[in-house]
């Protein structure tokens, strides 16, 4: 039996996207969460995850205290993703191909370079598990709920031996 499950999205959460009601889900709900851009009712303590939908967004929060704590707070969760909106053809290619103007651009004092090592460091040091979903985050979110709610069901006994 599939377990059907609504998503919670974080009120400051912009731009976000909404899950329809289909066979796995029963739609987004807008609330606050502590950590995170999104998770399931019922599983908000064990599911974060953090998007970033452009490369820009993700530049500016690598350097803010703010996006430290988040991640620090993130160590808690069973599940932790950091969900990356663009490829790693974008982040190498930095600041061009972003929203950064071009007037702008030799002014970014944060090179591809950084970034890359940053999220490496991201990964190990707080064990957030971070995709470069490109335009197919929303699937990649989608398909994480499904894994993460089987993950949790408990064994039955036929499956245990």
């Amino acid at each position: 039996m599939e377990i059907k499950y609504v998503v919670i999205r974080d009120t400051r959460e912009q731009n976000g996207w909404d899950f329809t009601t289909g066979s796995s889900c029963e739609g987004t709900v807008v609330e606050g969460l502590k950590t995170g851009d999104y998770s399931i009712k019922g599983y908000e303590h064990l599911l974060s995850i953090e998007r970033k939908g452009c490369i820009a967004e993700l530049a500016s929060n690598l350097v803010e205290d703010r996006f430290e704590r988040e991640l620090e707070r993130m160590e808690a969760f069973k599940y932790a993703f950091m969900i990356l909106e663009f490829n790693m053809e974008d982040l190498i290619a930095y600041p061009k191909g972003s929203s950064v103007p071009p007037w702008k651009r030799k002014s970014v004092k944060l090179n591809p370079f950084f970034l890359l090592i940053r999220l490496l460091e991201i990964e190990i040091k707080y064990k957030v598990k971070i995709i470069f979903a490109g335009k197919h985050g929303k699937t990649v979110v989608s398909s994480i709920f499904k894994r993460v709610i089987e993950n949790e069901q408990p064994k039955s006994d036929t499956e245990n031996n």
